[in-house]
């Protein structure tokens, strides 16, 4: 089979492109993108190019980036370019250079996309590109995921050329008469993708001198492990019992590793943190893990994971005014005779209290640690915490809670009991509502 038909086979297979759409190829001006240019204009597809320059080579960028000027002008194709100043970014990103290079490649691919209305971004990851992404993946320490190597889609990121060999690519572009640049940097083996590539993938031919071809039909094995795997942790999803900030997993639902896996990956958990919530699943209590957006913890034989409650501050509440806190939730506060309460509220969202035992101003905030508080109906005083766990609310949880102060301290844990201080009794004589609805779950 020829190089382009090849190409159009992956095309077919993977549902990649479509010849009445329009796509952008990444062209740096090396074989692969050259080779992923060339193929796509010879079958047909409507194509512009981008390039970026980094400014990491010196003359060598400018090169590159007059190269895919020429190419593009001579083959009558669009080219969008751009330049970032990447020494920089990676230091105000505390980054590597490779990885801020990547960061800011990618979110200008999909800046371009949607300026232009395209309907994917082409990249030229090939095969031997795939095997050293695994053999990466193994080195820092990966899941199931890792080991199927790169996707040929990734949201609106394409990839043709993950069948074909880097011998293939030079090939067709040596048939076809079409030069390329190379990259000095290519050959810098502490960068380690280019260290894996010169250095471990030589020693590896020497026991195996079919590795790339080895190492390409297990990840094919590892895929299909993957799907199945993911069938089988999807089946928890059916037992997760809802909470107002995240969901809970009951524990004896949780009987396979896949299951841990779906939910970890599912709110961003690192491997790590996956592997150490799997090893706690047997206890009542565990500690609290945090992913970028989420918490989790083993709570009362249940999986508890929950958004991160984002930073509230104390805010002062004034009368007859319905308010809008920051956290997007609203309260009121209002003040009446004893005789026009017909009933105390008994519900969540309100509380009913002797205004008169209220002192100074009243404030909405989160709960702190060593908050203390005699709930109505109780005997003595209670720390907050232990409160809030006796009604099953976890740690990750209790960041979501508010409180109701005045200048004694607790008055109202929102939704649960009111300070026996306050409490309405036989000589009260004016009464202060209040009235709270929670931020709508997003």
């Amino acid at each position: 089979m020829s190089f382009s038909a090849s190409i159009q086979n992956t095309i077919d297979r993977q549902h990649l492109l479509r010849k009445e759409r329009r796509y952008i190829v990444a062209l740096s001006g090396g074989a692969d993108s050259v080779a992923l240019f060339t193929v796509l204009r010879e079958l047909g597809y409507k194509i512009m190019a981008a390039h970026c320059n980094f400014h990491l080579r010196g003359e060598e960028s400018l090169r590159d980036e007059n190269f895919c000027h020429t190419l593009c002008e001579k083959s009558a194709v669009r080219l969008h370019t751009v330049h970032f100043d990447t020494r920089n970014e990676a230091a105000s990103h505390g980054e590597s250079l490779e990885m801020a290079a990547r960061r800011l490649r990618y979110e200008w691919f999909e800046h371009l996309r949607r300026k232009v209305g395209a309907d994917g971004v082409c990249v030229a990851h090939h095969r031997d590109d795939n095997v050293e992404t695994l053999l990466l993946n193994l080195i820092r320490g990966t899941g199931v995921n890792g080991l199927t190597g790169m996707d040929y889609r990734r949201d609106h990121i394409l990839r043709p050329l993950l069948d074909v060999s880097r011998t293939d690519i030079i090939a067709y572009l040596s048939n076809n008469g079409q030069n390329y640049v190379d990259d000095s940097s290519n050959t810098d083996t502490n960068i380690k993708r280019n260290c894996v590539r010169h250095e471990l993938l030589p020693l590896m031919r020497r026991l195996n001198p079919s590795i790339e071809t080895t190492i390409t039909a297990s990840m094919r094995r590892f895929r299909a492990a993957r799907d199945a795997y993911e069938q089988i942790g999807a089946q928890v999803h059916q037992q997760a019992l809802p909470l107002p900030h995240g969901a809970a997993y009951p524990i004896e639902a949780l009987c396979h590793r896949a299951h841990f896996d779906t939910i970890g990956r599912l709110y961003g958990f690192h491997e790590a943190a996956i592997d150490a919530i799997a090893a706690h699943s047997g206890n009542r209590k565990a500690p609290l893990y945090e992913s970028p957006t989420h918490m989790a913890t083993i709570y009362r034989n249940r999986l508890e994971v929950c958004r991160k409650a984002p930073v509230f501050l104390p805010q002062n509440i004034s009368d007859n005014e319905l308010q809008i806190l920051s956290d997007g939730s609203k309260i009121q506060i209002k003040r009446i005779p004893r005789e026009a309460l017909t009933e105390i509220p008994i519900g969540t969202d309100a509380a009913a209290f002797d205004a008169d035992a209220i002192q100074g101003t009243l404030v909405c905030r989160a709960p702190k640690a060593g908050d203390r508080f005699r709930p109505f109906g109780m005997k003595g005083t209670k720390l907050l915490n232990d409160y809030l766990a006796d009604r099953r609310i976890s740690a990750i949880s209790r960041p979501w809670c508010r409180i109701i102060t005045d200048e004694k301290g607790i008055i109202w844990v929102v939704g649960g009991r009111i300070d026996r201080r306050t409490a309405i009794t036989d000589s009260t004589r004016r009464i202060l509502l209040i009235h709270f609805q929670p931020a709508e779950q997003k």
